[in-house]
């Protein structure tokens, strides 16, 4: 039970402001008003399990926070990584699959004839593990096919 006039001395405060807070939660059927200065306190009353669910909710939504925080921190860092990639001036050549698929037909078809890749003046080729690269100032490359008898067909890559 609340007494109006001991909340009033114990917090310091006008007698109007503890009634303003008052009339709002007897609006809303928290308390009840016994007596002119007297009231009960009649809702909001949390049981154990009502309590712990709240605090697993609480720390479901502190782990969401963080994973949020991370997921945030993640995409920046792509972002930066993805508009350094699209700044990166270095010409990049690629040919399609199906032109890939006809050279290597060609050498199945051809037992013991071989692939050379060639870079003009001024490339330099390297081999990675999601390709085959092409930098420097050269204009393309040359993939020729030579066969066991020495004949030649060549696929010409150009920037």
């Amino acid at each position: 039970m609340l007494d109006i006039n001991d909340a009033t001395r114990e917090l310091g405060v006008q007698k109007r402001r503890i009634y303003d807070i008052t009339n709002v939660l007897e609006g809303i059927g928290y308390i009840q008003k016994i007596h002119k200065n007297k009231m009960k306190w009649v809702g909001g009353s949390m049981n154990l399990e009502a309590a712990r669910e709240v605090m697993a909710l609480d720390q479901m939504i502190e782990t969401q926070i963080l994973r949020n925080q991370s997921l945030e921190e993640e995409i920046m860092m792509l972002t930066q990584e993805l508009r350094r990639e699209a700044e990166d001036k270095t010409d990049l050549n690629y040919f399609l699959e199906e032109d890939l698929h006809d050279i290597l037909s060609s050498l199945e078809e051809d037992p013991g004839s071989m692939l050379v890749i060639g870079v003009e003046e001024g490339g330099e080729l390297s081999v990675q593990e999601n390709g085959i690269v092409l930098q420097g100032s050269a204009q393309g490359m040359n993939l020729t096919k030579v066969d066991k008898r020495g004949r030649k067909d060549s696929f010409s890559i150009l920037k």
